[in-house]
């Protein structure tokens, strides 16, 4: 992961990031997810949580092997676009494609980063395509809007009785949109919740393992997460994943004993499900991207 800047916690960038420091930023993001604990049903640096297939070893693997597509994807949002906000899609669609291939080979046919490929991919070229001084939130809506109608067309398509995957089977049969939700906002999970959670426990703690799971069960208590439903399609599976995470934030999170007590009581209730909570992962680590590009990485945060 050559070329990564490093910046203050509180200053913005004031340089652009070349393509390949835009998905070593990425790659950095994925590694720091897979490796922090402790993260409820999740893969950790020594835990494989309700997994059975895959370790902390494979995301690694994974997350090296994707990483060129990231640069791909930044290169073409460097590049001038003509035609329409959506024209990316095209040529995103295939990269992630070729991503997902990279990746089933790289763990011997597991699916550890398929969601982070789409998200990644989407926000790597919008990131590069707004180029120096881009905020946050105009990272995440450029994002958008180069994939909200193809989402909006998926939801659509799934409602009609056409649902290929599990998340559109979620939005058919209980209205949960998933990661294509996100999409569609432009990502108000990252800039209303991810990063606010993140700064906050950063700022507090200096400590990038304990923001990292602060930062998750933030998100996981307010995302309807679809991968819950991999294992058991049945609603009550996500809505109590997000109760426990809720409690787990009033309860302080990953910053207090207790906090971290509840997120150890969320743990237990997703292996009681066989439930993995890999969709709001993702949103953490598209969290910890966005602000390695915007803010740079923490130069004095400890693990």
């Amino acid at each position: 992961m050559a070329g990564l800047r490093q910046g203050s916690r509180s200053e913005a960038m004031s340089v652009s990031l070349s393509p390949r420091e835009i998905a070593a930023s990425m790659t950095l993001a994925l590694a720091v997810e897979a490796a922090a604990f402790p993260k409820p049903g999740l893969v950790t640096a020594l835990d494989p949580g309700v997994h059975d297939d895959v370790d902390f070893f494979s995301f690694l693997k994974s997350a090296f092997a994707i990483e060129r597509f990231f640069e791909e994807a930044a290169e073409i949002g460097q590049a001038p676009q003509e035609g329409p906000d959506d024209a990316p899609m095209r040529p995103l669609r295939s990269i992630g494609l070729r991503a997902e291939s990279a990746m089933m080979a790289a763990t011997g046919g597991s699916n550890t980063h398929k969601g982070a490929i789409y998200f990644g991919l989407l926000l790597c070229h919008a990131a590069a395509a707004m180029g120096e001084g881009a905020s946050p939130e105009a990272i995440c809506l450029r994002a958008s809007a180069t994939a909200r109608e193809d989402a909006e067309r998926a939801l659509r398509n799934a409602a009609k009785g056409e649902a290929r995957t599990v998340g559109a089977s979620a939005y058919a049969a209980f209205g949960m949109r998933g990661a294509r939700g996100h999409v569609i906002d432009g990502f108000p999970i990252i800039t209303s919740v991810g990063l606010p959670a993140f700064e906050h426990a950063l700022a507090s703690s200096g400590n990038m393992r304990r923001a990292a799971v602060h930062t998750l069960v933030h998100v996981m208590a307010e995302n309807d997460d679809t991968t819950s439903l991999n294992r058991g399609f049945d609603a009550s599976r996500p809505s109590a994943l997000k109760a426990a995470a809720a409690e787990a934030v009033r309860a302080g999170g990953g910053m207090t004993e207790s906090g971290l007590r509840s997120i150890g009581e969320l743990g237990e209730l997703c292996r009681t499900l066989n439930a993995n909570p890999g969709g709001s992962a993702d949103i953490v680590a598209m969290t910890l991207a966005v602000r390695f590009w915007t803010k740079g990485t923490p130069t004095h945060a400890k693990w």
